[in-house]
């Protein structure tokens, strides 16, 4: 199971919880055997007037990039620099997620790695999240740390019944082997009664014993780590996760993204972003692009998915005759 680990990034800003982030992975970076690289992204409009002063000399640009910013990010490059492996630190100019593409594309990373942090909302409204931006952006994984991330003895991955479920597993497996850790998969079912408009319309208990029929037929089988522990909570998603990674004590929580279709609003909402603000443990959201269904055609939902037509066709008077 073991997989070749490509470099990985690390967003670097001169915070504390960037130190932090510089540490473990560089740590990942030698356990992995990999190089490492520290971005840091310069918005600074004085910088980038200097920048396009000289941009026709990189080699100048770099050495005025470094003695502009270079002392800001010293703790972050020290502590990197106590890593086995390889690295490097760069600095370019431009909002962090658009670099950190950059960057992905140049050196052919695998995974970003971010200090996370609180924001209040007014400042996520306002100037966004990194975590939040590498999420939506980003081609590769995107790890948040929370805190001084010493170990992974645990890992948590969050399964549902999407194609999402399969890449998301594997990228936890992957974490998992390379820290000979634990490894438990969950899946949160939710209450769809709790929307008026989808209440009348479903059966939640045929859904709740459909949907762990298929966690049995279709997920469950998918784990390849032979010990790996599985469990069922109920309730809403955000709320039994972060339960779940505060009772286990996990040491990283991987989430899959996936399509943004009104299924996915109505039952999950953002559950990503919510995840990113409340940060209960460290996350790695593993991003899952426009793939086929790997579990089969079957459509667990598909009573749910009529939900809206039915009702949308009674209320013009064209349902159900006691509606008319």
């Amino acid at each position: 199971m073991s997989s070749v680990w490509k470099p990985i990034l690390i967003a670097v800003d001169g915070s504390s919880e960037s130190v932090s982030a510089a540490r473990f992975g560089t740590r990942l970076a030698a356990r992995a055997g990999t190089r490492w690289r520290l971005v840091h992204a310069v918005r600074d409009p004085g910088v980038a007037l200097t920048a396009r002063l000289l941009q026709d000399n990189a080699a100048e640009l770099d050495r005025a990039l470094a003695e502009l910013i270079g002392p800001q990010l010293e703790d972050a490059r020290g502590t990197a620099m106590a890593s086995s492996a390889p690295g490097e630190l760069v600095i370019r100019i431009g909002r962090p997620a658009p670099v950190l593409q950059a960057e992905i594309e140049r050196c052919g990373a695998g995974l970003v790695i971010l200090g996370g942090k609180r924001h209040v909302a007014l400042g996520r409204w306002l100037g966004g999240s990194t975590a939040l931006d590498a999420v939506r952006l980003l081609t590769t994984p995107v790890l948040v740390t929370k805190g001084d991330l010493a170990d992974l003895d645990r890992v948590l991955v969050a399964v549902d019944l999407s194609p999402a479920a399969q890449p998301t597993i594997r990228e936890a497996e992957r974490f998992a082997f390379l820290a000979q850790s634990k490894l438990r998969a969950i899946h949160v079912i939710e209450s769809l009664t709790r929307n008026p408009a989808v209440a009348r319309w479903v059966d939640q208990q045929r859904f709740e014993g459909q949907s762990l029929a298929a966690l049995e037929r279709r997920v469950w089988p998918s784990l390849r780590i032979q010990d790996a522990e599985r469990t069922v909570r109920f309730g809403d998603v955000v709320a039994e996760l972060t339960a779940e990674a505060v009772e286990w004590g996990a040491h990283l929580l991987v989430v899959g993204t996936h399509g943004k279709d009104w299924i996915d609003r109505l039952l999950l909402g953002s559950v990503t972003e919510r995840l990113i603000n409340a940060l209960p443990a460290p996350l790695l959201v593993e991003p899952v692009r426009s793939q086929p269904d790997v579990f089969g055609d079957e459509a667990l939902l598909a009573q749910v998915a009529k939900a809206p037509r039915a009702a949308q066709e009674s209320h013009n008077g064209v349902g159900m005759e006691g509606e008319r």
